[in-house]
């Protein structure tokens, strides 16, 4: 399969740009809604009054219809209209938290267009609530996706969530599948998976950095010879077990043919052309929503989560087999320690 400088489409994916935009209004959507499921209910109770041999009065059936749980009504609305689920899964280190950032301050101009980027535990990203599956099992997701739709059901056509610890689906496929069964229960219609990349030696020289950071040791030869031979490389920390797929295309093959949703796979350089995400928000918008979004949205250009200078990775590592804190490493004897055995690491890599 060939691989674009921009967007690389699997068997089952379909390039960014294609997607077409949404167009409908919010308020002509929470009308759609109401409408859709108020006059399916109406008909489930003509054809049970028929049934029954129960007089047909319009307030006969307003009194049924009010006896109708109103979830079941809301799912029918949906399946109807086509929820989309959207699930950015990083990699890592591909300007995530730009991104959801970006995402975060303007939720509620992504809200006049139909678009949920919902909260998650305080975070500008939802990371954590892949730790929650990790830790309680995929119905976790299944209980915050369906708390977020029934909140929203009237004024949303997409929801996107962003979690650079999603990643972990690309090699974990069983926890993807998953996913979207409990998406596809709720009620959702079309699942996309969207994969930002980047080569693997830049990449696992990215994690070096970023791992450091994590309370664990690592040793970049070992990583290196995990990317080569296996094509990932995992890492246990005290709140999550990461699986990095530093062979991109080798997971990414083997995720696209068992997921039933779209996968979609972007280069890093095409993410980052002109802000973070310029590109999937002009493929989930409208021209005319995406030239409001532009004019309106807070567009962060700030570099956040920047990579370390080398000896301040190995001086972390360092500390961390020495169970050295932070205000421990202040103190000079052990700061001149930390440089000395740091530069020693530096050498070894």
């Amino acid at each position: 399969m060939p691989r674009c400088e921009a967007l690389t489409r699997s068997a089952k994916s379909a390039p960014l740009h294609m997607r077409s935009g949404r167009t409908t209004a919010p308020n002509d959507k929470e009308k759609s809604l109401t409408a859709g499921w108020v006059g399916f209910a109406r008909d489930i109770c003509v054809r049970f009054a028929r049934f029954a041999k129960l007089p047909l009065t319009e307030t006969s059936s307003d009194v049924m219809l009010r006896l109708i749980p109103r979830g079941i009504m809301i799912g029918v609305a949906r399946r109807r209209i086509g929820l989309e689920l959207i699930v950015h899964c990083g990699l890592h280190k591909t300007a995530t938290t730009t991104f959801q950032k970006i995402c975060a301050d303007n939720r509620k101009v992504l809200a006049e267009s139909a678009v949920l980027y919902p909260h998650y535990d305080e975070m500008p990203q939802h990371s954590r609530l892949m730790h929650k599956i990790q830790a309680e099992g995929v119905e976790a997701f299944g209980d915050f996706l369906r708390a977020c739709v029934e909140e929203h059901d009237a004024i949303i056509e997409t929801v996107v969530l962003s979690g650079e610890d999603f990643e972990n689906c690309l090699i974990d496929i069983e926890t993807a599948i998953g996913i979207e069964s409990e998406a596809y229960q709720i009620g959702f219609e079309k699942i996309t998976w969207l994969f930002v990349n980047r080569p693997m030696d830049r990449y696992l020289d990215s994690l070096y950095s970023e791992m450091s950071k994590h309370g664990v040791v690592l040793d970049k030869s070992v990583m290196l010879r995990a990317a080569n031979e296996r094509g990932s490389f995992f890492v246990s920390t005290r709140d999550f077990n990461y699986m990095f797929a530093l062979d991109f295309w080798r997971h990414e093959k083997k995720f696209s043919k068992r997921v039933s949703g779209t996968t979609i796979s972007i280069s890093m350089e095409e993410f980052t052309e002109g802000f973070s995400g310029k590109v999937f928000f002009q493929s989930i918008l409208s021209p005319e929503q995406f030239a409001t979004f532009e004019n309106a949205a807070i567009l962060s250009e700030e570099k956040l989560n920047e990579r370390l200078s080398s000896e301040s990775i190995e001086e972390n590592y360092v500390a961390t087999a020495l169970r050295m804190n932070a205000a421990r490493r202040t103190k000079l004897p052990n700061r001149l320690l930390l440089h000395f055995l740091g530069r020693l690491r530096l050498r070894g890599n």
